[in-house]
């Protein structure tokens, strides 16, 4: 990927750092201030904006992109909301600005910040690290595991998506490997302590896809290897317990911690569902229901691709493939291997869909990923400036 054509937009800039910036301090009071995350995260939401705003301003074709993306979302959400079926208007909020973030920060016209990131990205490691120390192991769905950094009822996934996203930024800054490594090993470290399946193996496709490059291999192939990870880790997750029973007695339905049997009930629902609903879906939250395995309350397919088919159908689900088809086309290798471990993890839990703070931090994973690839591809590597190790 070449540099970004035209003089950088200071005003672009600046909406990018200052994003970040209150994303760091949105995410490190979230546990201490309900009151400064609520301030942090109105200034976030407008900084957010004001950058879509000028990078739609300046980059016609994402723009065009974009428009078609949030169009037909908000179409779908019209004509539900005038045949009497209204969604979730919060929840399609979120799922707009989710999407948004993984594309729009690597078409910002600003100069190389990575290091700037990364040192956001670092202080949020250290925040985590120092809140695994201090408050001790924490027994979460039957496992014991660090105490996460976020608060809320899902903190321990949103902890251990954003982890391997800063370890992504980390091992993409332009720092020196001794700095590099050490910061990453205490990322991969919380990630493990976290014990969420879906972020490992979305870390491992990451460096399973440069280590593809690294040796000439298509990039293609990297679907092989999720085939592969997928069942080893859900037997390695499920092997023993899940919540409720073991696997023996609840079933194979009961794999990836009951997703399996919440997939296979969507699957039946869509196929006896009228042709309407299959082309539109049935709205933004339409997704959450119990199961036999989820019984307690109601919960989504715990798959934003599955939420996507219930939430919006065909129509929503062929939109957003175009739109990642897009981005993918548009960055470089080293970027399109992070956003094919979070198509990967969208395919296999709800990562990014409903959790628009997660979502920003990967869309910075992916301007540090395509900013690093353009500096390892860049002719200083025969020269033996702006060398990178990948």
């Amino acid at each position: 990927m070449n540099e970004p054509e035209g003089k950088p937009d200071a005003l672009s800039t600046l909406l990018l750092l200052s994003l970040w910036g209150s994303l760091c301090a949105y995410i490190a009071s979230y546990n201490n201030s309900s009151s400064l995350a609520s301030v942090l995260s109105l200034g976030t939401s407008a900084f957010f904006g004001g950058l879509v705003f000028f990078v739609a301003l300046f980059q016609m074709k994402f723009a065009a992109v974009l428009s078609v993306l949030i169009g037909v979302l908000l179409s779908i959400s019209a004509i539900l909301y005038f045949a009497g079926s209204a969604g979730e208007t919060g929840a399609l909020v979120r799922y707009c600005i989710s999407l948004s973030a993984l594309g729009v920060f690597s078409f910002a016209r600003v100069p190389d910040c990575r290091a700037t990131v990364a040192i956001g990205a670092a202080v949020i490691v250290a925040y985590a690290a120092f809140v695994a120390l201090t408050a001790g192991p924490l027994s979460y769905s039957g496992v014991v595991r660090f105490t996460p950094f976020f608060a809320g009822e899902t903190a321990v996934h949103s902890s251990s998506l954003t982890m391997v996203a800063l370890v992504i930024i980390l091992w993409c800054s332009p720092w020196r490997m001794k700095v590099r490594i050490p910061l990453c090993i205490v990322g991969t470290i919380l990630i493990i302590g976290y014990g969420v399946t879906t972020a490992l193996l979305m870390l491992a496709i990451f460096f399973a896809a440069r280590t593809f490059e690294h040796y000439n291999i298509s990039l293609k192939w990297i679907g092989l290897v999720a085939a592969i990870l997928l069942p080893l880790g859900a037997a390695w997750r499920d092997s023993t317990q899940v919540e409720g029973g073991d696997v023996e007695s609840l079933g194979v339905g009961s794999l990836g911690s009951g997703r399996l049997a919440a997939w296979l009930e969507r699957i039946e629902i869509f196929i006896q569902s009228d042709i309407v609903t299959k082309a539109i879906g049935g709205g933004a939250y339409s997704d959450y229901r119990t199961t036999s395995l989820w019984w307690w309350s109601e919960k989504s397919a715990h798959s934003d691709a599955m939420t996507i088919l219930m939430e919006f159908g065909l129509l929503g689900v062929v939109t957003v493939v175009c739109y990642f088809c897009f981005v993918y086309r548009t960055i470089n290798n080293v970027g399109r291997a992070v956003l094919l471990a979070i198509l990967a993890g969208m395919v296999l839990s709800n990562v990014v869909l409903d959790r628009p703070t997660v979502a920003m931090v990967w869309g910075f994973a992916i301007y540090c990923a395509t900013r690093h690839g353009d500096r390892i591809d860049s002719p200083g590597r025969e020269t033996g400036q702006n060398q990178v190790i990948a």
